[in-house]
């Protein structure tokens, strides 16, 4: 009985509200003054004595954490400082002649590396074997996965 008096009243309170809303919402809007005041034009304020603050530059803020840019820094700076070139660019600008470079002497042919141990081979077999099936084991969890998701039950009594 109480829950159904707590019901009324909170209709009640409801449809007061609903009805205070619309009378608001029909209401005429206020009128302008007659007078002039808006067009008149308002009273020049005198400048202030201090100088106006001047305006600070504030960086976008970004969600990385700048490693993509400290990857693209480093590939321009190596790109830029020429270490990659196997001649310098001549700098003189006068005398072509005095601008050639001798040709380096012939470099001794490097020894091969060593050739991996056993234990080096065994241990590099196995870790190809472990991410080979974890790859495998991904894909076949995730066709079961999709294989589940995708079968709905069968809510038909109807035979065939």
């Amino acid at each position: 009985m109480s829950r159904d008096v707590d019901q009324s009243a909170a209709r009640e309170r409801a449809l007061r509200t609903l009805d205070e809303r619309r009378t608001a919402a029909n209401a005429p809007q206020p009128l302008p003054p007659l007078n002039d005041t808006l067009r008149q034009p308002s009273p020049q304020r005198p400048a202030p004595a201090y100088g106006a603050p001047s305006p600070v530059y504030v960086p976008p803020v970004q969600q990385s954490n700048g490693l993509m840019s400290g990857l693209i820094g480093f590939m321009l700076g190596r790109a830029m400082s020429q270490s990659n070139q196997p001649v310098a660019y001549p700098t003189t600008h006068g005398n072509p002649a005095a601008a050639t470079v001798p040709a380096a002497p012939p470099a001794a042919v490097p020894a091969p590396p060593p050739e991996p141990s056993f234990t080096a081979r065994v241990l590099r077999l196995f870790a190809w074997l472990v991410v080979i099936s974890l790859l495998a084991w991904a894909a076949i969890y995730s066709v079961r996965k999709f294989r589940r998701l995708r079968a709905t039950p069968n809510y038909s009594f109807e035979r065939n």
